[in-house]
This record gives structure tokens, C-alpha cells and sequence, in this order.
């Protein structure tokens, strides 16, 4: 006897596994972590060769100044042809969610945590 399991409970379970998207990520709260995991190794304190000087991206004012340039990098280069960044590893689409949500809204920096 096979068990049927209903489509609704089969989309809670899939739906509870998803990684949270916040509906207002800020810059203390999700991004900061974030882009200093995926970008400061070549984007931060310690800049890789080739990479511009003022291109950093793990100050604020850095990432807010850049938020244009990170959206089409790093979230929708495959739309605009854009160079993928980071480019030996790829942004998960819930990280690239949450960036286009952060720089939607404004790119706000949020209380310190």
C-alpha cells in the first residue's frame, strides 16, 4: 500500500527546510556577515592584486557607496551579462534575495546588534 502524502503538507515541509528571507535585511543585521563571508577576502581589509583600492566592502559607508555595483555583480549578472562576483564561488539565490531586498530598501544600516 503506497502512502500519499497531501501536496500541502508536502510544501510546509520544503517551505520549513528554506533559509528565512527577512523582509527588511539591514546592514548589522544580514549583511554585513554576509558580504564579508562571501566578498573581504578580496574586498576587505586586505585587498586581493587588481582589485581597485577604494572597492572595499566591509565598512558600511563601502558597501552603501557600492550598492549598484554589488547588485549587478553579485545578484543579477546573469540578467546583465554583468561579471559574476565572487568569481570561484557563487551567492546562494536566498543570499542574493536578501541583497536585492537590503539595497531595495534602501541599503539601511540598522541598530548595531
Amino acid at each position: 500500500m503506497k502512502t500519499r502524502i497531501p501536496i500541502a503538507l508536502l510544501a510546509l515541509l520544503i517551505g520549513g527546510c528554506a533559509e528565512d528571507i527577512p523582509d527588511d535585511p539591514t546592514w548589522h543585521g544580514e549583511i554585513e556577515v554576509l558580504l564579508t563571508a562571501n566578498c573581504g577576502r578580496c574586498h576587505g581589509e586586505t585587498m586581493a592584486p587588481g582589485v581597485p583600492p577604494d572597492l572595499r566592502l566591509d565598512t558600511y559607508d563601502d558597501a552603501f557607496e557600492f550598492r549598484e555595483r554589488i547588485r549587478a555583480r553579485a545578484v543579477t549578472y546573469e540578467e546583465t551579462g554583468a561579471r559574476q562576483m565572487p568569481p570561484d564561488s557563487y551567492l546562494s539565490n536566498d543570499q542574493k534575495e536578501i541583497l536585492g531586498i537590503w539595497i531595495d530598501n534602501g541599503a539601511p544600516l540598522g541598530p548595531p546588534e
